[in-house]
């Protein structure tokens, strides 16, 4: 008789207990999970051995549910991490993936990514590296973004503590951009940069003869930006369409103040510039300061080349050493600026002084009188005759005698010319009649009568307070 005996699998769980089981394969085909749960009383970790004879512990879960994987760790589709690689993620989707995200949601000092020991053994190697599959592709590093963006924005988006703090090669030699702040939406403050202690230095830029340190530009859309300028130490240029009245605009602006107790041999300097020429032949023109200015809107406009604003008691120029040199003709320019050095430049200028003091000698080619006024005096006296800043003085005087006690407006060394246009002046002699500091005093106290079209010279003597008369 023939015995059929049938079994019938069914899904179950089964539990050994210190015992071992050997198979080639362990699946489910319940509508399930395949659970493999360690029970163990003592907390017993689950580990999974390869390796010839299983000797090698490719995976460990712990008792709290802490894993520890051999590697290298693969993740991704038919992603294969190299033998010198720890963990390689790849197949990331074209569109919104990501290959790792790291949250700090609930935390307040916790750190996201901590790549320590970076050069522990001495050598070079980066703690990260960022690269494209082809050069000058993407972007290596993006840090937050506009405000209510998937991407928004920080409160510090570098913070570094250490030797060098950045540093950018260029791909070949004078390419690529190093920083660029602000392409689209611009910052509130581009760098910020604070430097202590002696021999700090808060920014340091050096550029080749053929390029420029630093450029500074501050304008309104209106613009394009400015060209490289070649061979410059520092360029600052501003420019703006604006309508309002007021409105200043500077292209390079130099400040300095001094606090403190100080002394007598500090200086404070706001722009300095110094120029040296030390070429062995032909070494042209050094300038220091150059100061240019165009002006060619109609209506109120002027242009000003340089414009130095003290208080009343300080110096706004001071020239020390080497000749001044205010513009002349052709044949009276010094030597030292020739017609080469001075192309394009005819050196025809006026001077404008509102009071000149020189204690050496004035030399001019021609003289002549600027500033006149005229007062009219009727008969009898006049005392303390307004001078205002006028070198000579028309006095239109009385058909039959205008007398005059003094002039006021006395100051060292002044000469005042009286022209009489008309009438009889009489000068009188230390007449009581004028403030002692504006009298005459006449040459053997005399009184001078001056008729139509005479005049005299008179010089202010500070050392009596009085006007003299030095020719009539």
């Amino acid at each position: 008789m023939l015995l059929i005996m049938i079994f019938i699998l069914i899904p179950c769980s089964m539990r050994l207990s210190a015992q071992g089981f050997s198979t080639t394969r362990i699946e489910s085909t319940a509508d399930m999970p395949l659970l493999i749960a360690q029970r163990a009383p003592a907390g017993q970790p689950i580990r999974f051995l390869a390796g010839s004879n299983g000797l090698v512990r490719a995976l460990e879960i712990d008792a709290t549910g802490g894993t520890w994987i051999r590697g290298p760790l693969s993740i991704g589709p038919l992603i294969g991490a190299a033998a010198n690689e720890r963990v390689r993620v790849g197949s990331i989707d074209a569109v919104s993936g990501k290959g790792m995200v790291l949250s700090l949601v609930g935390t307040t000092t916790s750190t996201g990514l901590l790549i320590r020991d970076v050069g522990l053994s001495g050598s070079e190697d980066a703690g990260m590296v960022i690269q494209s599959s082809s050069n000058g592709q993407g972007t290596g590093l993006r840090i937050g973004g506009p405000s209510n963006s998937t991407r928004p924005t920080l409160s510090t988006g570098i913070d570094i503590t250490g030797g060098t703090g950045l540093r950018y090669n260029a791909l070949t030699s004078g390419s690529g951009t190093a920083i660029d702040i602000g392409g689209t939406i611009p910052p509130r403050r581009g760098i910020e940069i604070v430097a202590s202690g002696p021999l700090h230095i808060g920014l340091l830029s050096i550029a080749n003869t053929s390029g420029a340190g630093v450029i500074g530009v501050s304008q309104s859309s209106s613009y394009t930006s400015v060209p490289p300028t070649e061979r410059v130490g520092v360029r600052g240029h501003a420019a703006t369409n604006s309508a309002v009245m007021s409105d200043t605009i500077i292209g390079t602006f130099g400040s300095s103040i001094r606090g403190g107790a100080g002394g007598t041999l500090t200086t404070s300097i706001g722009t300095l510039g110094q120029a040296t020429s030390i070429a062995s032949a032909h070494a042209g023109t050094a300038i220091g300061v150059l100061g240019r200015a165009t002006a060619l809107a109609p209506g109120r406009a002027i242009a000003i080349g340089g414009c130095f604003i003290t208080d009343k008691t300080n110096l706004s120029l001071v020239a020390l050493g080497g000749d001044v040199y205010l513009g002349s003709s052709d044949a009276a320019r010094p030597p030292q600026l020739t017609a080469s050095t001075m192309s394009g430049n005819d050196g025809q200028t006026k001077t404008h002084v509102f009071d000149l003091d020189a204690s050496g000698f004035v030399s001019v080619s021609a003289f002549s009188i600027k500033g006149s006024v005229r007062r009219m005096l009727g008969p009898g006296t006049t005392n303390d005759l307004s001078t205002d800043l006028a070198t000579v003085i028309r006095v239109d005087a009385d058909v039959a005698a205008s007398e005059l006690t003094g002039c006021s407006g006395e100051r060292r060394d002044r000469m005042l010319m009286i022209l009489v246009t008309s009438g009889v002046l009489h000068i009188l002699h230390e007449n009581a009649g004028s403030q002692p500091e504006h009298r005459f005093h006449l040459n053997g106290g005399v009184d001078i009568v001056l008729e139509t079209d005479e005049t005299v010279m008179m010089w202010y003597d500070e050392e009596i307070a009085r006007w003299r008369i030095l020719s009539s």
